[in-house]
C-alpha cells in the first residue's frame, strides 16, 4: 500500500513571494517558507503525490541525498499532519 499526500480542502491558504501562509479551520496560522517547503506544499496541493513522488522530486531539483530527503520529509509531512493542513491517504 502506497500512501497520498494531499492539502486539507478546509485550509485556506495564499502563496505571496515564495510563501505560502495558511489557516486552519480552527484560526491557527502557518507559514511555509523555502523552496523544498513549497515545492512540496505544491505537490500535496495536486491532491494526490505519493511519498515516492515527492522524494523523487525534491531529489531531482535540490542538492540533497535520498537518504536525508526521506527523514527530512517524514519529519515534515509529520508536522504537517499534525497541524492539520495535509492528511494522509492509503492507495
Amino acid at each position: 500500500m502506497t500512501e497520498h499526500y494531499a492539502c486539507r480542502p478546509e485550509i485556506a491558504y495564499r502563496a505571496i513571494d515564495g510563501h505560502v501562509f495558511l489557516i486552519t479551520p480552527d484560526g491557527r496560522q502557518h507559514e511555509l517558507h523555502g523552496d523544498v517547503e513549497n515545492t512540496v506544499w505544491r505537490l500535496c496541493e495536486s491532491g494526490d503525490s505519493s511519498f515516492e513522488e515527492i522524494v523523487t522530486t525534491i531529489t531531482e531539483q535540490f542538492d540533497v541525498s535520498r537518504a536525508n530527503a526521506v527523514v527530512d520529509l517524514t519529519k515534515f509531512l509529520d508536522e504537517l499532519i499534525s497541524a492539520g493542513i495535509v492528511r494522509k491517504n492509503p492507495q
